[in-house]
């Protein structure tokens, strides 16, 4: 009985490290898209779009979207990475053991992304946090720009009111002037 229970508990343990490996490739980065999107081709030849897991780039201003599309292709543009599969074509990258999302947050040029933060493992929750909260103190790239005495509740830094973006749609919300 202890012996079958054993080779059972074994299986399973292997099963489970193979399907964990054939999660995680190594892939070449050819090309990065502004909204967090890059294109990889594998060792086979085989190209593919994935997206970045629990951040997404900035969209207003628009010097900050082009600093964010900047900064991803000086960190992996034409560098083997290590793809994590976490939900369909959202991905976990790492160049050297460096996690480019919390590397982008801790620079102040993305936010955490809800939907799909919430699928993340709470290890990478916590270490996405951290990241996003690290540039919030030492008020790094968009947290640079805030005012003082403002809530942070959110996650969006804070714009002038008329140009916020939308929770739904992230595209800006212009209100009509009231004057």
């Amino acid at each position: 009985m202890k012996t079958a229970f054993f080779l059972i508990l074994v299986f399973v343990t292997s099963l489970l490290t193979a399907l964990q490996a054939a999660q995680q490739a190594s892939v070449q980065v050819v090309n990065t898209y502004d909204n967090g999107t890059i294109e990889t081709i594998s060792s086979a030849g085989t190209r593919q779009q994935v997206h970045l897991a629990g951040i997404r780039t900035i969209t207003l201003p628009n010097q900050i979207k082009s600093t964010t599309v900047k900064r991803l292709k000086s960190l992996i543009l034409g560098k083997t990475v290590q793809l994590s599969v976490v939900e369909n074509q959202q991905v976990l990258i790492s160049l050297g053991g460096m996690d480019i999302s919390s590397r982008l947050l801790s620079e102040g040029v993305a936010l955490i992304e809800e939907r799909s933060f919430q699928r993340l493992p709470m290890a990478v929750q916590q270490q996405l946090i951290s990241a996003e909260e690290h540039a919030r103190q030492y008020r790094r790239g968009i947290w640079g720009h805030q005012q003082p005495g403002r809530s942070q509740r959110y996650h969006y830094p804070l714009w002038p009111a008329d140009r916020l973006p939308s929770p739904v749609t992230n595209a800006p919300v212009y209100k009509p002037d009231t004057k």
